[in-house]
Order: C-alpha cells, then sequence, then structure tokens
C-alpha cells in the first residue's frame, strides 16, 4: 500500500500517528484459569474486555497510539514517536500494560514488539515481526516481553545432535531408565531454548520425535493411542512453551517406560510358564538342557536365568533335577519298577548317577524310599 493511501485512510478514520519513527506492540493472553468460571466462553470474553481497556488506557490515550483487537483475539498497538526513544518508551509501556494486567485481572500476558521503521509503509511489516516476537514464548515461556530484536541473532542449532538425543532417548525408554529419560529431554529443551531457533524448526523437531515415539509403539506389538492419543500433534501444537512441551514429553514417554515394562513383564511371565511347561514335557529326556529350552521360547540363556529363578525359586539344573525326582517318588510309590526302568523313564540312562542324586535329596535310596512308603500305607 502507498505512503499517500495509508495517509488517506488514516485521515478517513480519524487515526493519528505523528511519527517519526513507527512500530508495532502485540499482547497477547497466556492463559485463563479456566477452574474457577461457571461459564467459560463469558467470563473468558470479559477478561479480553478487561485486558484491551488497560491495553488502550495506556497505549492510546496516555501514549497517543491506535489500538486494536485481531480475528485471532491478539490486542494491537501501532506507535510513533521520537526515533531515539521509541524503543525504550515500548517497553516501558509494554511493562505497565503487563504489570496492571497480572495486578487487577490475576493473569499473565506475554508482549511482542516489532522493530523501529521511519516509514508509515513499514508499519506492516512491525505488525509481523511483532506477531512473530510473540510466538518467541515457546522458547522463554510465558509472562514476557520480547522484542525481535532481540531474537534475530540467536545462535544456531548445527551443533545440536538431534539424531543422537533421539537414540538415547529410545534406549533409556527401552531399558526403563526413567533419570535418563528425564535428563534427555531436560538438555535437549534447554539446548533448543539456548539456540533460539524459529518456532517452525523446533516443531519441525518435535513433530520428529513424535513421530519416533510412535514407531517405538508399533514395533512393540502397540497401538498409539495406548500412550501418545489420537491428536497427539494437536495437542503438541496447543502447549504454548517449550517448558510445557517438556514436562508433556517427559510424561509420554514415562507412560511408555511403564507400558513397555509391564509388556516385557507380561511376556516374560509367559515365556516361562512356556520354558516350565516345556520342563514338564520333556523331562525324561536326558538331553533336556537349557539351551534346548531357550531354544524353544526363543530367550537368550543368561536372560533366561536371571528370569527363571524369580519365577520358580530354583535355577533351571535345580528345578529339573527336584521335578524329575518327585516324579521319580510318584513312579516308587506307585508301580514295581525297578530302579534302573525308573531312572530312564525320569530321564537318568545311568541307575547308579541316579540313586546318587536320589539319596542326596531326600535321604535315602530309592528301594529304601520305595520300603518307607510302603510302611506308611500298611498303617
Amino acid at each position: 500500500m502507498r505512503k499517500d493511501e495509508i495517509e488517506r485512510k488514516f485521515q478517513m478514520f480519524g487515526l493519528i500517528l505523528s511519527g517519526p519513527s513507527f512500530t508495532v506492540l502485540a499482547l497477547d493472553i497466556d492463559e485463563f484459569h479456566r477452574e474457577f468460571y461457571s461459564d467459560q466462553v463469558a467470563e473468558e470474553e470479559l477478561l479480553r474486555f478487561a485486558a484491551y481497556n488497560i491495553f488502550h488506557e495506556i497505549m492510546e490515550k496516555e501514549q497517543g497510539g491506535i489500538v486494536f483487537r485481531t480475528r485471532d483475539d491478539k490486542l494491537v498497538a501501532l506507535l510513533s514517536g521520537d526515533s531515539e526513544r521509541i524503543e525504550l518508551t515500548c517497553q516501558t509501556l509494554a511493562e505497565h500494560v503487563r504489570h496492571s494486567i497480572e495486578k487487577y485481572l490475576s493473569m499473565t500476558v506475554t508482549m511482542g514488539i516489532g522493530r523501529t521503521y521511519s516509514d508509515l509503509q513499514d508499519l506492516p511489516k512491525a505488525f509481523q515481526e511483532a506477531i512473530s516476537a510473540l510466538d518467541y514464548r515457546f522458547l522463554l515461556g510465558k509472562n514476557r516481553i520480547i522484542s525481535i530484536g532481540d531474537m534475530e541473532f540467536g545462535s544456531s542449532l548445527d551443533n545440536l545432535s538431534y539424531i543422537h538425543m533421539e537414540k538415547k532417548l529410545i534406549s533409556a525408554i527401552k531399558t526403563g531408565e526413567k533419570t535418563i529419560v528425564t535428563l534427555t529431554l531436560q538438555d535437549w529443551i534447554h539446548e533448543l531454548k539456548k539456540g533460539t531457533c524459529s518456532m517452525d524448526k523446533c516443531y519441525g523437531k518435535l513433530n520428529k520425535l513424535l513421530v519416533a515415539l510412535m514407531n517405538v509403539l508399533v514395533e512393540t506389538g502397540f497401538e498409539e493411542a495406548a500412550v501418545l492419543g489420537d491428536h497427539s500433534f494437536m495437542q503438541l501444537y496447543a502447549r504454548k512453551t517449550l517448558d510445557d512441551v517438556r514436562l508433556w514429553l517427559e510424561d509420554i514417554c514415562l507412560a511408555l517406560v511403564d507400558l513397555l515394562a509391564e509388556k516385557r513383564t507380561k511376556v516374560s511371565q509367559a515365556q516361562m510358564e512356556a520354558a516350565v511347561a516345556y520342563i514338564h514335557t520333556h523331562y525324561a529326556d536326558e538331553q533336556l538342557s537349557l539351551q534346548q529350552v531357550c531354544n524353544h521360547i526363543y530367550m537368550s540363556m543368561s536372560y533366561f536365568s536371571a528370569l527363571f529363578k524369580p519365577h520358580t525359586g530354583e535355577t533351571f539344573v535345580e528345578y529339573v533335577t527336584r521335578y524329575r525326582l518327585d516324579k521319580a517318588k510318584e513312579m516308587l510309590a506307585a508301580s514295581q519298577l525297578k530302579t534302573y526302568e525308573l531312572a530312564a523313564k525320569v530321564g537318568y540312562n545311568d541307575p547308579q548317577y541316579f540313586s546318587v542324586i536320589f539319596k542326596r535329596h531326600t535321604g535315602m535310596t530309592p528301594k529304601e524310599f520305595r520300603t518307607a512308603r510302603k510302611g506308611l500305607s500298611s498303617l
């Protein structure tokens, strides 16, 4: 729009910005305390109106600016003044507004300030910069005054290895290391904040991380909704600061840790039950071994050993030996099988070795045990 056209429209609507320098200040309410509202929509609109009155009083009546409300409920002030003092004036006025709204309305706001221009035609650019400055609330947090000029020279995130962070986080989730999950997210978000990257870049990395977390769920056989829900990306964009995002992501990651641990426990329980059932079926096989059972349930021997004793209270060898001897006792009491025949039926092809093992565990030879059981049954 040409300068003369802008001036004509200003005159038409009775608007005055005397110059010689111009800038724009934008305000956005951080959040409403919804738990106190009986009629949320009406209460929020009332608070917006009250905030507008404070903003209007300070920016227009005291400073001679032009104040309006945008379609997305932001408050905007077009300001003009001396080129050497306008930036300081904006900061002072913004702090006055922020403090007054917090004091009288008990809520916080974030304010963005565009660059200063000497040409009225640059007001649209200053407006966009003020709105963009508000976006940095995502990095810096709520209840702040943010000048676009302070943010434009932020350090690059080139040195931050997203891939390294993602691998570290996913590894911690899978191994159940909750402390590492929390610290990894804290360090990463701190780097994002320190780097002052644009919102688009931040969201790009956050979206990538959400996809990675979804892949973990899919790989482990869960539905995405088990932790992330159907509207995860919308929930991400609803967070107004990186600190809010960090807390949200931490909740998701820790819930994922618990979910994986729960499933691991259930799967391990099922595998141990399958191992016990396999032993009960094959105990008579002298070749029955730890490796054979592990191959059956698709588990490493070291991991099996770590799980089997907590599950049964015995090591693999102890459990197999006890089960075989229990079966031998049943046969001694219920049959007239000779010792060598009975030994073969419970997995011992060497009758002498069987007798040694039997006496070591019962204190009696197989023959003595049979005699004792017959004596008891005759009483």
